[in-house]
């Protein structure tokens, strides 16, 4: 029988977060629901893909953090995206 492997080097956790993707800062922000979450990417839900960049910096409310994101993959309702810079810490008043 063989053996399945993963897809990907790190597995990614189920987590239900909310999160903003900005567009175009610092005004434009899009509402996702992240529901998987790993040290190197995210798959999140998001009511349209018809207005998100390829590139864009991503928001995770509950960690307080800003990570720029690049997109792998779309699917109806989700995307998956790879972090491709510095997690820092938000201000989150500011949004």
């Amino acid at each position: 029988m063989e053996q399945l492997l993963h897809p990907r080097a790190f597995v990614r956790k189920r987590v239900h977060k909310q999160g903003k993707i900005i567009v175009r800062p610092p005004s434009g922000t899009i509402d996702v629901i992240i529901r998987e979450l790993g040290p190197h990417g995210a798959k999140f839900e998001i009511a349209t893909t018809a207005e998100l960049p390829e590139k864009f910096a991503l928001i995770i409310i509950a960690d307080g953090t800003i990570t720029p994101t690049e997109v792998m993959w779309r699917r109806w309702h989700f995307v998956g995206v790879n972090f491709c810079g510095e997690t820092r810490k938000l201000d989150l008043r500011k949004f």
